[in-house]
């Protein structure tokens, strides 16, 4: 065989093995049960962090993470403060959920052209990093303050506002999280706070849970395969 044609060959074949690996991560993309997905939906799942399991204690639901839909060219994205807000397919997201469960809930009467609102102002904030202490504020955003301030757009206050003070008296769950975590807590380490002292702070700290924010009478479940919300939502269990 011609020396130009054994080239052209091996070519060839580096081409294709290169484009093969994205080949096959597009057909391995998770696949999610449920598939209606429209611009500013919220997803609530447990996402497993160190924060969840007094969450899910102290308001007896199983949601401690919540991300917003965008609907693109490519199909549906969910904006995901963890680690830094990002665009995410919604496949992606919800693969991440313990157990693979998830909520899906709307804004009741929210039209075609208001529903790009919140998703526009949620796009404002991408790369601003996590905050896993679910405190008020921009610099750092939690899944539920995201949604908070991308909603207020709208005119509309989603969410009733508590305190980890006032959490921590419904169980003890929320002084065994705040005591693996107070020393990297950054407003006790600004502050170089005893535990104490960190727990003064953030017992009087402000706070939104995903489960206060899934109970806004503004949001309806559409959907859900948790089994704690079979009397609450539509979807499989």
């Amino acid at each position: 065989m011609h020396p130009c044609v054994i080239r052209t060959a091996i070519a060839i074949l580096s081409l294709l093995s290169w484009m093969a690996p994205a080949s096959v991560a597009s057909q391995e993309r998770p696949v999610s049960d449920f598939t209606d997905w429209a611009n500013g939906q919220l997803i609530f799942e447990d996402d497993g962090r160190a924060i969840s399991k007094a969450l899910r204690a102290a308001t007896g639901r199983p949601y401690t993470h919540v991300g917003m839909v965008r609907i693109t060219g490519g199909g549906a994205v969910a904006l995901d403060t963890n680690p830094s807000l990002w665009e995410n397919f919604v496949e992606e997201f919800i693969a991440k959920a313990v157990s693979g469960r998830y909520a899906v809930y709307a804004l009741r009467g929210l039209s075609t052209n208001a529903a790009f609102t919140p998703p526009r102002v949620a796009n404002g904030y991408l790369n601003t990093p996590d905050d896993p202490y679910l405190r008020p504020g921009r610099s750092e955003l939690s899944g539920v303050e995201l949604a908070r301030l991308s909603f207020a757009a709208l005119g509309i206050k989603l969410g009733k506002t508590t305190t980890f003070g006032g959490l921590a008296v419904k169980t003890p769950a929320i002084r065994d999280w705040f005591h693996g975590v107070w020393r990297n807590h950054p407003d006790c380490k600004v502050r170089h706070a005893s535990e104490t002292a960190c727990w003064d702070i953030v017992r009087r700290q402000s706070v939104i849970t995903p489960a206060s924010l899934a109970e806004d009478p503004h949001l309806v479940c559409v959907w859900s395969n948790f089994e704690a919300d079979r009397n609450l939502c539509p979807g499989p269990r």
